[in-house]
C-alpha cells in the first residue's frame, strides 16, 4: 500500500500563513473594539493634525537643571524639607484651596526650578491647563531669591514631591458608588488602563505588545508594538514632569488623537460599579505620576487630603493632538527614564 504523500506546492505555506494572519487580524480586532481603545479615525499620510515637534528652550541650563539620577524619594524629601523649608512652609501651608490649585497647574520641572534659583520661569506655553501661577520670587526673610543650587539635584527633586505629597497629590483613596473602598492600582489602574500601558507603567500591556504570557493569559507573541504612537510609559521624566496634573486629567478625560488613548469621562466600570467623574480622574492623575517617583518608602498609611477640582469637559471636545510634545521644551534623551526597579526588561 502506498503511503499518502503531501503535494509539493510552494505556495500552500505562504497560504496557510496568510490564514492565520486573517483570523488573527479578526481577533485583534475585536479585542480592540471590546476594549474601547481603538482610535476613532484613522491616521493617514493626509491627517491635518500632525504630531508636534519638541520645542527646545534656552532658559534650561546644565547648570539650572537636570533630570533626577534615580526616581525621588519621599522619605529622603521629608528629611531635607524639614531640615530647610520646614520654618516657613509648615504642612498647614500645603493645605490651602490656592496653593493646591496652582500646583495642579504647575509642572514639577517649574516647581524645581523655582526651588533651585529662587524664581520662577516664564511659561512658555501657557493654556488652560498649565498657567503663570508660581510667586516670581521664592525670597528669604531678607527679602532676596533663596538658591538652592546647595542641596544635591536629587534632594531638590525629592523635596518638591514631597511638598506635592503635603498638598495632598498622593491622596489616591476611592470608594466605588455603593460606598466600597477600592485600590486605585488593581482596581481602577489594573482593570482599565493596564491592557495598554502595564501593570507597571512602563507601555508594555498586552494589547500594544501582543505579549499575553507576560499578563497571565496562555499563548504566544501576536504583534510588536500594534499602537503608535505607543501608550505612555509613566516612568518617562520627560513625559511625566513636563507636564501638570490639570493636562494629564484633559488627556484622560478626552482622550488623545490620533493616538489610541480613547476619551474616559463619563464612562462607567459595571464590574467595579464606578463612573470615571472628576474625583476618580484626579486620582488617577495621581496614581500615575506616582510611577516616576518612590512614594512606598515614606510609609505614609494617610496621606494630607488632595483638592477635587471640576473640570470643563466639553461634549463637543477637540481631542488633544499628542501627549508626546513636551511643552516646558524639554528635549527626551535615553537616559530621562526611571530604572526599572524590578530588574526585569520594559519591552
Amino acid at each position: 500500500m502506498n503511503s499518502l504523500r503531501v503535494p509539493t506546492n510552494k505556495r500552500t505555506p505562504r497560504l496557510r500563513t496568510l490564514g492565520v494572519m486573517a483570523v488573527v487580524g479578526l481577533l485583534l480586532s475585536g479585542v480592540l473594539t471590546w476594549s474601547g481603545c481603538a482610535t476613532k479615525e484613522s491616521i493617514t499620510e493626509s491627517s491635518s493634525q500632525p504630531f508636534s515637534q519638541p520645542v527646545i528652550d534656552p532658559r534650561l541650563s546644565l547648570d539650572d537643571f537636570a533630570f533626577p539620577s534615580a526616581p525621588p524619594s519621599l522619605a529622603r524629601g521629608k528629611e531635607v524639607f524639614e531640615n530647610n523649608c520646614l520654618q516657613c512652609h509648615a504642612a498647614p501651608y500645603w493645605q490651602q484651596p490656592k496653593v493646591q490649585t496652582d500646583l495642579t497647574y504647575t509642572t514639577p520641572i517649574d516647581f524645581y526650578l523655582m526651588l533651585t534659583t529662587g524664581e520662577a520661569p516664564p511659561v512658555t506655553h501657557p493654556s488652560d491647563e498649565r498657567r503663570d501661577l508660581l510667586p516670581k520670587v521664592h525670597a528669604g526673610e531678607d527679602g532676596q531669591p533663596l538658591d538652592f543650587r546647595t542641596l544635591s539635584r536629587d534632594d531638590r527633586w525629592a523635596t518638591v514631591f514631597y511638598a506635592r505629597h503635603l498638598a495632598g497629590f498622593d491622596d489616591v483613596s476611592i470608594k466605588n458608588q455603593e460606598g466600597v473602598a477600592m485600590n486605585m492600582g488593581s482596581d481602577v489602574f489594573g482593570g482599565n488602563c493596564a491592557v495598554c500601558h502595564g501593570t507597571r507603567g512602563f507601555a508594555d500591556g498586552f494589547l500594544h505588545t501582543g505579549r499575553p504570557s507576560k499578563h497571565g493569559v496562555e499563548g504566544g507573541k501576536i504583534h510588536t508594538g500594534l499602537f503608535q504612537p505607543p501608550p505612555a510609559n509613566f516612568h518617562d521624566y520627560w513625559r511625566m514632569y513636563n507636564r501638570t496634573d490639570a493636562q494629564i486629567h484633559k488627556y484622560i478625560a478626552e482622550g488623545i488623537y490620533p493616538s489610541a488613548m480613547p476619551r474616559w469621562y463619563g464612562r462607567m466600570d459595571k464590574d467595579k460599579v464606578f463612573v470615571f467623574n472628576d474625583e476618580m480622574i484626579w486620582k488617577l492623575v495621581r496614581y500615575v505620576r506616582q510611577f516616576s517617583y518612590d512614594v512606598e518608602d515614606l510609609q505614609d498609611p494617610n496621606p494630607p487630603k488632595g483638592l477635587i477640582l471640576p473640570s470643563k469637559v466639553a461634549e463637543d471636545y477637540r481631542p488633544q493632538t499628542s501627549m508626546d510634545m513636551p511643552l516646558s521644551g524639554i528635549v527626551p534623551t535615553s537616559d530621562n527614564s526611571a530604572q526599572n526597579l524590578a530588574g526585569e526588561s520594559n519591552e
